[in-house]
């Protein structure tokens, strides 16, 4: 899912990136994931966006190495942490997850993430 705006307000108040949230990529090393954040980057681009971000897993790597990839690069403030829910097919909440999260993002123009004030 893209979202136009980040979930986590410290990064939407200093880069208001579209934010990439919830990719599940169950099939690896075919493309697939590639494809999905290529697809993502160009709608954030036609919103006006400069930047895309996201959020991965700290017990995640093979995530973060196809994003880093990919031209993403953490920001410099931090971790952030992740709080979502799972519901059933009736939309009943079944788990409720805290994750902490390193956050990435990846500039659609000239601009850099060290560069940003």
């Amino acid at each position: 899912m893209l979202l136009r705006e980040s979930k986590y307000p410290m990064v939407q108040a200093k880069y208001e990136p579209a934010e990439i949230n919830a990719l599940h990529a169950y099939v690896q090393s075919q493309g697939i994931g590639t494809a999905i954040v290529a697809a993502a980057e160009g709608i954030a681009a036609e919103w006006g966006r400069a930047y895309v971000g996201l959020a991965v897993g700290l017990d995640n790597p093979g995530a973060r190495r196809l994003y880093e990839r990919l031209g993403y690069e953490q920001w410099t403030n931090g971790q952030v942490l992740d709080e979502w829910t799972e519901k059933d097919a009736d939309g009943n909440i079944i788990r409720s997850h805290r994750d902490l999260c390193e956050y990435l993002l990846k500039p659609l123009t000239s601009n850099s993430i060290s560069g940003q004030a």
